[in-house]
């Protein structure tokens, strides 16, 4: 008797349901949502709800599902249907359906509207940071070039498969696309000698936000490092390494991109450790015992090119040294 109600409620709503539906369905209203400056410009609203699929931002779209609601859409937004709407509305439930029904197009779409904003650094209890940082990394797993990228894990990750992670995620390869971050409608009325000059533009700034891509990743894994429970349990069993920095005697070009020459010479101290040992140099272990013995949370790209600039330049240990003495080139 009560699913038949509820089933009989669904179909025939009373007033007060058919009200808060109406309500519903006027608030999702394109019209009602975007002014129409934003509406003129198909960059500016999201093409998934002016077909009303926000749902299936995540899932594979069929090509006949989509021409249903392009035609529901057209009907409910066409200016002959709804004198509040305008041509410009009916140009952009085509582009809608013309994006998001190729799959390259859709691609490109996709990694316009991506979020890009990541947690920011604090002091996060166990459960916080799996719940903050679990569904970021997943999120950004999307753009991964590698496809057996791994996950963040839990609390009962082994460490092994923590360090991988990190290591992993340190060495991440981007495949998002930025072509539609640069796109201008007016290059139908350009020469072209103006359209080169445009190209070339986009092209230059398409490469400048990639690596700002690569910078955002890296930016995000440093801070999940960083904020790691399962790491800082560990760090908290380690101490800081008697590092002999006094008579380490470094070339001043080094002190450069935000290095301070006390950061410098623990890098250097710790590389020449590794060479004397006659030992590859292990970046990641150097990564972490550099951050044990410094306080400037440096990401590991840039610690990485510090390092072989390091040995490019070379060091010079020597209490008795007047300055800086370049090492021989074989």
């Amino acid at each position: 008797m009560t699913q038949c109600t509820s089933l009989v409620l669904c179909l025939n709503p009373t007033g007060i349901q058919k009200e808060f539906l109406d309500y519903v369905k006027e608030s999702r209203c394109i019209l009602k949502v975007y002014t129409s400056e934003q509406l003129s410009d198909w960059k500016k609203v999201d093409l998934y709800h002016v077909l009303d699929i926000e749902a299936y931002k995540d899932s594979p779209l069929h090509i006949v599902f989509l021409k249903n609601q392009q035609k529901k859409a057209i009907y409910k937004y066409h200016p002959d249907k709804n004198k509040k709407s305008s041509k410009e509305v009916a140009y952009l439930i085509d582009k809608a359906f013309s994006i998001l029904s190729d799959e390259n197009r859709r691609f490109k779409y996709d990694s316009y509207i991506f979020d890009e904003s990541i947690p920011e650094e604090r002091n996060y209890n166990t459960t916080e940071f799996f719940e903050v940082f679990g569904p970021i990394f997943e999120k950004n797993l999307k753009y991964s070039t590698k496809k057996d990228m791994p996950l963040l894990g839990n609390k009962e990750t082994p460490l092994q498969s923590v360090q991988f992670f990190y290591k992993s995620w340190r060495a991440f390869e981007s495949k998002r696309s930025f072509d539609y971050f640069f796109v201008t409608n007016s290059m139908d009325n350009m020469n072209s000698y103006q359209r080169k000059e445009e190209l070339t533009r986009q092209k230059n700034n398409i490469k400048k936000k990639s690596a700002q891509e690569i910078q955002r990743i890296s930016r995000l894994v440093e801070m999940a490092y960083n904020c790691d429970p399962r790491l800082n349990h560990l760090n908290q069993k380690s101490v800081k390494e008697k590092l002999d920095i006094k008579n380490i005697k470094i070339n001043p070009k080094l002190i450069s991109n935000g290095w301070t020459e006390n950061e410098i010479k623990i890098l250097g101290c710790l590389i020449e450790e590794d060479k004397n040992k006659k030992q590859q140099h292990d970046w990641e272990n150097l990564f972490s015992r550099f951050n044990l013995n410094n306080d400037a949370g440096k990401n590991y790209n840039e610690f990485l090119v510090k390092g072989k600039e390091i040995i490019r330049m070379g060091i010079k240990k020597s209490s008795s040294a007047p300055g800086f003495v370049p090492r021989k080139r074989k």
